[in-house]
């Protein structure tokens, strides 16, 4: 049913600014989900520029939505800048934490922590520091009360990012990447490519809650691996040949950010 409501929406769509690419994966692979084929249509029906691609799985702190709304509106989302909000798992069945004081007890009793970091709770998806952990630095993170601050981006980081959509030289979503990984990470690095700026947003969080597994992660994973890595290697040798974004980037001073965000409380 999804392959026809993919194809349907490509016949609907024919000529427009959406590149939609034709997508099959190995009869091997069963599971068939074009995720970043569904990430560039979300986009696209978006009815704000100013977007927060994430899963359903993910629960957000009380006030997030209305702080970025109130960024919005003060204009910190003008120009190319990405702000990353910090992302948390928790042990399962046990309540969300809805404020930061109530993060910071979960995080200290080992009920919570940052998403695939090393420690309690275990993760059902292991450890991998250089997706959050190494980007967000969570030790300043926690210690931060209204000040955002900007993070240097290297290869493998795959923060959760609010970005505007309608910024001279956004890019689509690798629709190439229909295997298990790599999928947000071409698109950071991509950002990247294009000029934009990295910033870690003070306050707020989402929750990843623990949910059951799917049978073809874990085989889907391993059957996969070495096609994501060999795509990340062009797609890093693409972005080297490609030139940045030629438009200014009028994203706004460190100083002036944080003006905004005091002000957002």
């Amino acid at each position: 049913m999804l392959f026809g409501m993919v194809e349907s929406f490509k016949k609907q769509h024919q000529g427009k600014s959406l590149s939609i690419k034709s997508w099959r994966r190995p009869c091997m692979l069963q599971a068939a989900y074009p995720v970043n084929f569904l990430r560039n249509l979300a986009r696209e029906l978006a009815e704000t520029d100013v977007i927060f691609p994430i899963g359903v799985d993910f629960i957000p702190s009380d006030g997030l939505h209305d702080f970025l709304e109130s960024l919005t509106k003060r204009g910190l989302f003008a120009g190319r800048g990405a702000f990353a909000v910090p992302t948390f798992e928790v042990v399962r069945d046990v309540a969300i934490p809805t404020n930061k004081d109530q993060l910071l007890s979960s995080i200290k009793d080992k009920k919570a922590k940052p998403i695939l970091a090393e420690g309690e709770p275990v993760s059902v998806d292991g450890s991998w520091d250089l997706a959050h952990v190494q980007f967000v630095d969570y030790g300043r993170w926690y210690k931060t009360k209204n000040e955002l601050y900007e993070r240097p981006l290297v290869f493998e980081n795959e923060p959760y990012l609010v970005v505007n959509r309608s910024e001279p030289c956004f890019p689509n979503y690798d629709e190439r990447f229909i295997y298990y990984g790599g999928d947000k990470v071409e698109q950071v690095l991509h950002l990247k490519q294009r000029g934009w700026r990295f910033f870690v947003l003070p306050g707020h969080f989402v929750v990843h809650v623990q949910h059951a597994g799917v049978a073809w992660h874990g085989s889907e994973r391993w059957l996969s691996r070495k096609k994501v890595w060999l795509l990340l290697d062009m797609v890093r040798q693409e972005l080297k040949e490609k030139v940045t974004c030629p438009c200014p980037n009028h994203l706004m001073s460190i100083d002036a950010m944080n003006d905004i965000v005091s002000r957002a409380g």
